[in-house]
């Protein structure tokens, strides 16, 4: 009745429906019907999906994705320039290479690719406040610095010596790959220009990491056809990636492109990047790891046991492949294979893991760990190529899955939210206990003496002891199922429910007909446009009437005024009502606007 009285007693007809607003209205007919309406918004603002400039920043991004994926290779061709050659001692031939040195090229490449996933929270919050266009740009610039310091380090400049050069070796690969990822997340910003394939363009996304895994074969197929040197390579390199910056400037979405294709997608207009205070995102993250403290450990520790011999057979397979075939040419070889079982993977198994993980589940994920990991360790040390392509493709696969698991893992543990930083901070407790475990394992066998039986006792122990941890693992992810509904803080609850207009979840069930909670949060943490478009358009606004008629604060309808009036103040309705286009930097809640119209 209070409601009823105050429209009665308005001085204006305030009965306008946006376009924006009109697939909230249950009966289309009458959407249609009502003073101002326009016809429903198409989804996107392009009539068909952008898919040359998507190509352009596929490439662009296989471009920058710096040295470690082909790791494999890139090794043995750095050991042969001269890096670290120091540890070789005095008489060293140029283009002889020993194991002290492989080593120290090993545990640089080894760090680095720990410090980059340790750093994904950081560069998730800069993704959340400047965009697609900022990161992926500074990114490109950062990789090509990361590639003009390599360069320096293969010039064996006398100038420098064996010592600091190395140094800018080890600088040069760290930069590198933090710049590779940064770049990567320039396509992200295309994924609400394909509605219905978000679940293709991240699995492409992911696999451009491991397509550049080609590229230390290409530069082999340089040197031998035109006989440059490697220097001279990483040169031509370094050229390749300067424009690089530029395409990616020039391709990738801005944060207002973005923020506007996601709100015509969805339905609804999205609300401009908050200036998140990165500490306290990273405590409220911890508070929710914090609720089921003793299952993240257990997860962190079998995944930095388990990733020991994934990792120690990637970085030093061109040495263990010359000491199990006798030949440096099989060698290389062995390195040769496993790059390119890596580039395929990325392109050809990657995407489908993602289906697997969701038609079987967590404890089928962990099942599938354990049988390639302990497949992986029973052809490890035999004398044959093919069993030595297996043994590489299963740690390959092994290794394309990890970072799908512990995303389907944490969705089950993390409000949606907070997901980004929640998974910056267990992935950072995964690699914060593995480094040092990664340090033993190069030190063991540091100390074994030369020759193929240490490669294959580092290999048994490793894969002994994390196909033990998987299988341990398994059970104990049987016994202790995932929550149905992730862990919600107070603050939480009413954060996600006030997207809605409304103060808790079961409110929020009430007027988008959700069936459960499970649901609800499953699908606000999607990214499939469709299933986000179905959930919006469910808002029932007779339900939403009756959920504030129950409610015994007595100035809930001037809260929804004001609301109102100071959205209208951002320019949203105002402009609306005028004719114009609306802002995209302006923000008009969902579920209020109808209520007050």
């Amino acid at each position: 009745q209070e409601l009823l009285k105050e429209i009665m007693s308005l001085d204006e007809p305030v009965l306008t429906i946006s376009r924006d607003m009109s697939p909230l209205f249950t009966n289309e007919e009458l959407a249609a019907e009502a003073p101002g309406a326009e016809a429903p918004a198409t989804v996107g603002p392009e009539e068909r999906p952008p898919w040359c400039r998507f190509l352009a920043l596929v490439l662009c991004c296989v471009a920058c994705s710096g040295i470690l994926p082909g790791q494999a290779l890139f090794a043995e061709l750095f050991a042969c320039a001269g890096v670290f050659g120091y540890e070789c001692g005095e008489g060293r031939e140029a283009g002889e290479t020993c194991k002290e040195q492989i080593i120290g090229i090993t545990a640089v490449f080894q760090v680095g690719m720990s410090l980059s996933i340790m750093f994904l929270a950081p560069i998730g919050l800069a993704y959340d406040r400047w965009g697609a266009r900022s990161i992926g740009t500074a990114g490109a610039a950062v990789c090509a610095l990361g590639l003009l310091l390599t360069w320096v380090s293969v010039l064996n400049l006398p100038s420098l010596g064996g010592h600091v050069s190395s140094w800018i070796f080890t600088a040069g690969v760290l930069t590198c790959d933090f710049g590779a990822m940064l770049n990567s997340f320039s396509v992200f910003g295309l994924v609400w220009h394909f509605p219905g394939l978000q679940a293709l363009i991240l699995a492409i996304m992911s696999a451009t990491y491991q397509a550049s895994a080609f590229l230390p074969l290409a530069i082999q197929a340089v040197m031998l056809h035109f006989g440059v040197s490697f220097a001279w390579c990483m040169f031509a390199y370094l050229v390749l990636m300067l424009p690089m910056t530029w395409v990616c400037w020039s391709l990738s979405p801005s944060q207002e492109e973005y923020l506007t294709q996601a709100g015509r997608v969805l339905g609804v207009p999205m609300p401009p990047p908050e200036k998140k205070s990165f500490c306290g995102m990273i405590a409220r993250a911890w508070e929710v790891l914090r609720m089921f403290t003793g299952r993240h450990t257990v997860c962190a520790v079998v995944f930095a046991i388990a990733y020991n011999l994934p990792t120690f057979y990637a970085s030093l397979s061109s040495g263990y492949g010359e000491a199990l075939f006798g030949s440096k040419e099989d060698g290389d070889k062995l390195a040769e294979l496993y790059v390119s079982i890596n580039g395929v993977a990325g392109l050809l198994i990657t995407p489908p893991i993602g289906r697997f993980a969701d038609s079987f589940g967590i404890s089928a994920f962990v099942a599938a760990f354990f049988v390639l990991e302990a497949a992986a360790t029973l052809t490890c040390g035999w004398r044959n190529w093919a069993a030595q392509a297996a043994c590489s493709l299963c740690q390959v696969v092994w290794s394309s899955m990890t970072n799908i698991f512990w995303q389907r893992y944490l969705m089950d543990y993390s409000p949606p939210q907070r997901f980004g930083t929640v998974q910056g901070i267990f992935t950072f407790m995964c690699m914060a206990l593995y480094m040092p475990l990664q340090g033993l394992v190069l030190a063991a066998f540091d100390y074994l003496p030369s020759g193929v039986d240490a490669y294959r006792l580092i290999m048994y122990v490793t894969g002994a002891a994390g196909s033990t941890a998987m299988a341990l693992y398994c059970v104990y992810s049987l016994w202790h199922p995932a929550p149905e509904v992730p862990p919600l803080t107070a603050e939480d609850e009413a954060g996600i429910a006030g997207m809605f207009g409304c103060e808790t979840l079961d409110e929020v069930m009430e007027v988008t007909h959700a069936k459960t909670k499970k649901t609800l949060l499953k699908t606000l943490a999607s990214q499939n446009a469709d299933e986000m478009r179905r959930l919006i358009q469910s808002i029932d606004p007779e339900k939403m009437a009756g959920v504030i008629s129950r409610r015994s604060d007595p100035d809930v309808l001037a809260k929804l005024r004001t609301e109102g009036d100071k959205a209208d103040s951002t320019g949203g309705a105002s402009t609306r009502a005028s004719g114009g286009e609306e802002s995209p930097k302006s923000f008009t809640d969902p579920v209020r606007e109808p209520l007050l119209n």
